[in-house]
């Protein structure tokens, strides 16, 4: 309640890994994987950086915003870690205990003494000898009066603390950065979940409604750096994957050196059980190549982009059996002196036969544009323009029919050396393609 916000508050809270206590939650984790090994789990997370309220209780036009704004965290076992995670979601359990107890604590003082006066007054006057009202006077003064100003200092003391700030909107993401730098000490794969889907709904506690309301927010993938990778591909909109699109400002900035690490683009779904809405855990898949099937690899896999995204049909799916630039491949880096370069891709299918439409996108440009039948193997031969002196990347798009769909994560190629831009020729290249059954690589 305004004015004071950080004394006159209540909350509802659903369950979540913070409320069952971070603790149990790894250990029942580690039970299935103990009880099982036929399915590896992996601990982690789906977190809201910072969500802010707007509107007014009493004109019952409150509103949440931003509370899908997720990120996914995936490898996090420590309960101590994310009970102390900085997100800015106002007093959170097991993190904000004491500063509970204490608004609380005044809020009681305030009304304690505010209720009491008309009963303790009358008893005062009588054994004081004062009247009533000089007794009002000095309680008011002397108790509710210092009470209400310790309660207004403290709340603009919380006010000042950034993880509690969820009253006003902001033009940076200081809460989002703070929290993806957070996870990178910490060496954890972080993606953000569904930016381009909004979210809407209307909820009544107590009598009281209020709405959560989450626009897309696909600008976040330019306004914050260094996150790993963002979910490209879903069952609702997927226009960062189109070139030119975000995702490849976000890849040129890499190429140009203004960010330290590219973004990988992961397949997402929204599951909750099986046959839910007619889904499948298999409608969306993200394919990870690494040694071997432990928890170790596959998130040194998924930092470094060896994975890719798809989503299948009823009985048919796409894989990605060849996608490589030289001796490059998913994730990595070619160092050329040579501008013109080799690229491979080789896509297979559950069931043979499935036609594709392959878009070969080039530094954020459609490079090439085909239509092919699985399997097959795409041979290309590709200049790099001049106009990639720092270098550039390539990533791959292959649809089939709705929904097959999937996507490569890019390759880098860095020029070693500026060229002469006489001895450059015009992109495009040649293509050799072979229809040949594609092994899946291995890694």
């Amino acid at each position: 309640l305004f004015p004071l916000r950080y004394i006159f508050w209540g909350d509802k809270q659903n369950p979540s890994v913070l409320k069952m206590g971070p603790r149990r939650y790894f250990e029942a984790i580690h039970a299935e994987n103990q009880r099982q090994s036929r399915v590896l789990y992996v601990p982690g997370v789906e977190l809201v950086p910072r969500f802010y309220w707007d509107g007014s209780l009493l004109k019952r036009n409150l509103v949440v915003y931003d509370h899908q704004r997720n990120l996914i965290v995936m490898g996090t076992d420590d309960p101590a870690f994310l009970e102390t995670l900085p997100v800015a979601n106002g007093f959170l359990p097991r993190r904000d205990t004491g500063w509970v107890i204490l608004t609380r604590l005044c809020l009681l003082l305030l009304l304690a003494s505010v209720l009491s006066i008309p009963f303790l007054a009358p008893v005062l006057a009588r054994r004081s000898g004062y009247s009533v009202r000089e007794i009002r006077r000095s309680l008011l003064f002397g108790l509710v009066t210092p009470l209400a100003v310790i309660a207004a200092l403290l709340n603009i003391l919380l006010s000042f603390i950034p993880r509690f700030d969820i009253y006003d909107s902001e033009e940076a993401p200081i809460h989002e950065q703070e929290i993806i730098d957070t996870l990178r000490a910490r060496n954890l794969p972080h993606f953000w979940a569904h930016p381009e889907e909004s979210d809407e709904h209307e909820f009544t506690v107590l009598g009281f409604g209020f709405r959560v309301l989450t626009r897309p927010y696909t600008d976040l993938l330019l306004q914050t750096r260094e996150f790993t990778g963002f979910a490209g591909l879903n069952e609702g909109h997927e226009g960062q994957i189109h070139s030119g699109s975000f995702w490849d400002s976000v890849l040129t900035d890499y190429t140009l050196g203004r960010r330290k690490n590219p973004a990988w683009c992961y397949g997402e779904m929204l599951y909750h059980y099986e046959g839910q809405a007619g889904k499948s855990l298999d409608n969306v898949e993200t394919m990870v190549w690494a040694g071997d099937r432990s928890a170790t690899n596959l998130l040194e896999s998924l930092r470094r982009g060896l994975f890719y995204a798809r989503r299948n049909g009823n009985d048919q799916s796409l894989s990605l059996g060849v996608w490589k630039i030289g001796d490059a491949e998913s994730g990595q880096t070619l160092q050329v002196t040579d501008p013109n370069i080799h690229l491979s891709l080789g896509v297979s299918s559950r069931i043979p036969g499935e036609k594709l439409e392959v878009l070969i996108i080039r530094g954020g440009e459609l490079l090439r544009k085909d239509t092919l039948t699985t399997p097959f193997e795409i041979n290309l031969d590709d200049t790099l323009p001049a106009s990639a002196l720092s270098g550039t990347y390539y990533r791959a798009v292959i649809d089939g029919r709705q929904p097959l769909r999937l996507i490569a994560n890019p390759i880098f190629v860095q020029r070693l050396q500026t060229l002469n831009s006489s001895t450059l020729a015009e992109p495009g290249g040649s293509m050799a393609v072979t229809n040949q059954a594609v092994p899946a690589v291995g890694r």
